[in-house]
């Protein structure tokens, strides 16, 4: 019987009857098509080796950025339907239209309106994309667009007292719930390691240490990058003398109640699945199986809402809370800035630093 190579677009629809023999008869990993319109890729990979393709339209990055970018398309593409606009024949004067109305009816900022302004312009050809982008008025808008906003630098009152009395109140570690213990690991690793929920989805336990009261985390692929490359982050946090403060006690616990399951748990990274790793935090009724980062994310939170907010402020993160915490006990803003893994002090200060309160004393200090 003869066979045939071909490329097939089906819906992701695992439990019709057909699904498992499509998935036998693929001879290739299957690939995610947006949700948005589909186009032509772009530029001419006639010729093109299979490597080479892959590393255009295949690679984790590219994917990653495609996934990124579809929830900014989509709203554009509703918008253009809205005003009766055809998203494939927009020009520049509709792309500034669609911006402006985020500008002032969704209070966007200047480098939400560059985001949105990036990924719409993937919709198009790359000759589209060049009549819009040498548009005069358009380069214009760009420029300008958001420039009459301001941001107000935060100076919040952080009082921990509330939440270091949660803490002591839990008890110790190993007499409190697996519940009450899985949220106090995944808050104090935050705060003390200034890690996302995402950061501790993608620890490696296998790859994790712990050695004179110091706890050595490794992290795959945390979401930013350096040079362009994904990086394996390694993340250092100190002991703490009281129990219920102390990351390190509460992270041998953990892996004292888990690590049993650690062989059933080992799966495919999230975000590069050719890599092998063992997720630190598990589902408390299934510990083979891990947590993603929105759940993680609610254990932080379970947790951090015992720090009291006057009404109307935003919720707190947990690594802002710990880097606002450190640089307002005297810590450099540069060691911050090295355990936080940011590029750069500047990061630290305009997204990250919650209060102006510092250690010293200025007015003391400069009429002594």
């Amino acid at each position: 019987m003869d066979k045939v190579k071909a490329t097939v677009i089906t819906p992701y629809w695992p439990s019709a009857l057909w699904y498992p023999t499509i998935r036998e008869m693929s001879i290739g990993k299957p690939l995610p098509v947006p949700r948005i319109m589909v186009r032509p890729a772009p530029g001419n990979t006639s010729g093109a080796s299979p490597a080479v393709v892959k590393i255009l339209y295949e690679s984790t990055r590219v994917q990653k950025t495609a996934k990124g970018n579809s929830s900014a398309q989509l709203a554009f593409e509703r918008w253009t339907h809205f005003v009766g606009v055809d998203p494939l024949e927009a020009t520049a004067v509709h792309v500034m239209n669609y911006l402006a109305y985020g500008l002032e009816t969704k209070g966007w900022s200047r480098a939400t309106v560059r985001t949105y302004k990036s990924a719409i312009l993937q919709l198009f050809s790359n000759e589209e994309r060049e009549v819009i982008t040498t548009n005069h008025d358009f380069q214009q808008f760009i420029k300008l667009a958001g420039t009459e906003s301001f941001k107000r630098l935060r100076n919040y009152d952080i009082d921990m007292a509330p939440l270091l009395k949660h803490l002591h109140n839990l008890g110790s570690n190993n007499t409190m719930s697996i519940t009450d213990l899985t949220a106090k690991t995944c808050f104090l690793l935050s705060v003390c390691g200034l890690l996302r929920a995402d950061d501790i989805e993608c620890v490696d336990v296998t790859q994790s240490t712990v050695k004179d009261n110091t706890l050595t985390l490794t992290v795959l692929f945390p979401k930013e990058l350096r040079g362009g490359q994904n990086i394996i982050k390694p993340v250092v946090i100190k002991s703490h003398p009281k129990e219920e403060c102390c990351p390190v006690r509460a992270y041998m616990e953990y892996r004292r109640r888990t690590e049993t399951f650690d062989e059933q748990a080992c799966k495919d990274h999230p975000k590069i699945a050719s890599e092998r790793y063992t997720p630190l935090i598990r589902f408390i009724k299934e510990p083979t199986r891990s947590l993603q980062h929105e759940r993680i994310s609610h254990y932080i939170h379970d947790i951090m809402r015992w720090i009291p907010k006057v009404e109307g402020q935003p919720k707190y993160k947990a690594r802002a809370v710990g880097a606002t915490m450190a640089l307002k006990h005297g810590v450099p803003v540069e060691d911050v800035t090295t355990h936080g893994n940011w590029s750069s002090s500047a990061i630290v200060e305009q997204f990250y630093r919650l209060s102006r309160t510092f250690k010293n004393d200025f007015t003391s200090a400069i009429l002594s």
